[in-house]
């Protein structure tokens, strides 16, 4: 580090629970700091992710501050302001990507403004829209109460009710401000010590107003300068809809006005500002935990929309018994079916940990349904009409899973895909030495169904660069927007090994109305950051993994299935087969297949005439009979395996659906991992359900995955 005096600019950031951007913020840091003597300290309050091992061997240079507790946000700046030698002293969230230029901006306005005490930036959001937080007004009561009323959402621009975040100005008009945002504030450092940094009575939220009334009142001024701008992803060391958040943000608000406005107002007025507060943090909880729990709600909905629509179809059959129908005490029914479908909605965890499943909503309405017939059969003072019950269980059953099947299909994520019919089609912007290996990671891994629409090229890219294994060039990045547009894209990917934080920035504002996502991967990183994600491109070791698949009771339901499937298929097969049993056939193949415990041959005939196909189609239904192969299995051509547990060949399989991202026997094993791990009678639906649109016919891709396997 240089000495004291020769230090240009100090850079802070608090970390808490967040290493992966701030993996990406120190990268971002140190590109633009690479024209100054500059430092860097990261203070870490008390982080259980193991932030500190994390980042200490890939930042040499950052100089670590550990705390053994959360000290909060204010404190923890203030130990490494106290230490700070720059001239300048920026004060970073972790969760930010700062453009190259913008120390050198920022730098240069502040040498030519000795008047200026600090200023910032513009803000973008991850989807490139401006941040309003980027400047604020200082919070008084009537723009508090506008905020808290809704009014300065409604109208944004108005001076009068947008103050709060003076929404009237152009977000590319250079300023003075009364606040800046925390997330990003660039100090003359003799003016962050002249008013002794943040009032550490202030533990989260609202330190950063009043740090920069109390500049203001020092005599200093603040700067907007527009000319650069950052990235914030907001609030990854919080969740908005816990209790403690809204109490700290709105114990930070009152703080702030009874310090500075106490001696203004009555006791009275005070004790109604402190209740208003509290009203608006009940609120701010409710509306959040609703926007939260939507899926829940509109399937509580559904539910109640059914039972009304049964009892209206009964009632069409029987004019006379409209009005008993409605009697208070039925609605006792839409009480019990709510309250039951919440008990399984929890147990499956539809409510919280998958809120998009499609099988656990089913499962959830299927049981409470049950449940709900069990308990009015016993409670006489409850018994209803069995006709009205059934016709709002079908209603409800189709209604829900077609509305969860819509939303996880219209959702632009690697995560959900389960129930997606279509891959999720990714965009990589950038190409480097690592592009290649990024693009084998993705194919090969187990959990996503993605497709790599084709590698970006960023400006000044070599001709030696363009030839990346595994995907098509696309073109350039100044094309993106009509290539998103031609690829169907759903997912823009940059990798920041080769694109610059500039051409990033510059994508992303020029997207802002563009339906895709945008992530990114740091350089030299294995996992992409999403506005509220972070998904890592290495599946788990395959050590030590309990295999649903071998689950007794999961393999009696799936054999179970395929016999009494096996048996239909032969007697729907039979006749036909008597038809076309006279025919001359072909000559035969011979299939290899593992039926669980050993290798078999099973002898099917090219499928490449009627008599032939239904041969073949017999011959299956057989072998399910006997357990010999399955619907949904293992690929046809096994070998040998001896990182998983060799599983029963079938017609169609996770592995085969995904044929394609498979490049060798590591990544075979990955998805067969995947699975033996996750395996379900519905994961085996999904499957066939996805093979059957992909694939010609199951059977005759199953011949063919054989042929090609057995060479």
């Amino acid at each position: 580090m240089s000495s004291p005096v020769s230090t240009d600019i100090t850079i802070i950031i608090v970390n808490y629970n967040v290493k992966e951007f701030l993996v990406n913020c120190l990268q971002s840091v140190q590109k633009a700091a690479e024209h100054f003597e500059a430092e860097i300290f990261v203070v870490d309050n008390a982080s259980t992710d193991g932030s500190i091992p994390f980042l200490r061997d890939r930042f040499k240079d950052v100089q670590f501050i550990e705390n053994k507790k959360n000290l909060g946000f204010g404190k923890a700046n203030n130990q490494a302001i106290r230490r700070a030698n720059g001239k300048y002293t920026l004060l970073l969230n972790p969760d930010t990507l700062v453009q190259e230029n913008t120390l050198d901006v920022l730098y240069q306005k502040m040498e030519a403004n000795t008047e200026w005490g600090a200023c910032g930036c513009k803000i973008l959001n991850p989807d490139g829209t401006f941040a309003p937080e980027s400047r604020r007004s200082v919070p008084k009561v009537s723009t508090a109460i506008y905020k808290a009323i809704g009014l300065t959402s409604l109208f944004p621009e108005s001076k009068h009710f947008g103050a709060y975040y003076q929404g009237w100005k152009d977000e590319d008009e250079e300023d003075e401000v009364p606040v800046l945002s925390g997330s990003f504030m660039y100090f003359r450092t003799q003016c962050l010590k002249e008013v002794n940094g943040f009032d550490e009575r202030f533990f989260m939220y609202g330190e950063d107003i009043d740090l920069c009334y109390r500049v203001k009142e020092a005599g200093w001024k603040i700067y907007y300068v527009p000319k650069t701008s950052i990235i914030h992803y907001k609030g990854e060391s919080s969740k908005k809809n816990e209790i403690a958040y809204n109490k700290a943000f709105n114990d930070a608000i009152y703080k702030f006005f009874d310090k500075h406005y106490t001696s203004k107002y009555s006791r009275l007025f005070k004790f109604l500002v402190y209740w208003a507060i509290r009203f608006r943090a009940i609120i701010s909880f409710i509306s959040h935990n609703l926007k939260d729990f939507r899926f829940t709600i509109a399937d509580l909905t559904v539910i109640n929309l059914a039972l009304f629509a049964g009892m209206f179809i009964r009632s069409s059959f029987d004019p006379d018994g409209w009005f008993s129908i409605f009697q208070p005490r039925f609605l006792w029914l839409n009480v019990l079916w709510s309250g039951l479908y919440l008990i399984f909605a929890q147990t499956f965890g539809v409510i919280k940990e998958h809120k998009l499943s499609i099988v656990g909503s089913l499962k959830a309405v299927f049981f409470s349904f049950l449940m709900l017939v069990a308990i009015t059969f016993f409670l006489r003072n409850l018994a209803f009409s069995r006709i009205i019950l059934a016709t709002s269980f079908l209603i409800a059953f189709v209604w829900i899973g077609l509305m969860r099947f819509r939303r996880v299909n219209r959702i632009k994520s690697t995560r959900f895909s389960r129930g997606k019919v279509s891959p999720v089609r990714l965009l990589l912007v950038g190409v480097g030495e690592s592009t290649g290996e990024i693009v084998n990671r993705m194919k090969g891994k187990a959990g996503w169904q993605v497709e790599i629409a084709g590698v970006v090229g960023q400006e000044n890219i070599s001709d030696s660069l363009i030839r990346q294994p595994g995907a098509d060039y696309a073109g350039e990045i100044n094309q993106l927007r009509s290539l998103i547009r031609t690829l169907q894209v759903d997912i823009v990917v940059f990798l920041m090994e080769s694109v610059s934080h500039k051409e990033l920035l510059s994508s992303i504002r020029e997207l802002r109305d563009v339906d895709v996502e945008i992530k990114v991967i740091p350089d030299q990183m294995n996992f992409l950051l999403g506005k509220a994600d972070i998904e890592y491109l290495d599946d788990l070791a395959v050590v030590n993994l309990k295999l649903t698949y071998f689950n007794p009771v999961q393999r009696i339901v799936k054999r179970t299935t395929e016999t009494v499937i096996g048996i239909f298929g032969a007697v729907f097969l039979l006749p036909l087969m008597i038809v076309s049993i006279f025919k001359k056939e072909k000559a035969k193949n011979t299939v290899s297949v593992f039926d669980g415990n050993r290798n078999r041959s099973l002898t099917l005939f090219p499928h490449d005439s009627f008599s032939n196909r239904m041969m073949n189609r017999l011959t299956i239904c057989y072998h399910l009979i006997r357990g010999r192969i399955s619907i949904v299995g293992a690929p046809p051509y096994i070998g040998e395996q001896k990182e998983t547990k060799r599983y029963k060949t079938g017609l169609t399989g996770y592995a085969q659906i995904n044929r394609e991202r498979i490049r060798n026997q590591k990544d075979r094993e990955q998805f067969d991992l995947h699975y033996l791990q996750n395996y379900s009678i519905w994961l085996d639906l999904d499957i066939l359900l996805k093979a059957m649109i992909r694939e010609d016919s199951i059977i005759g891709s199953f011949i063919e995955q054989s042929n090609r396997g057995s060479k």
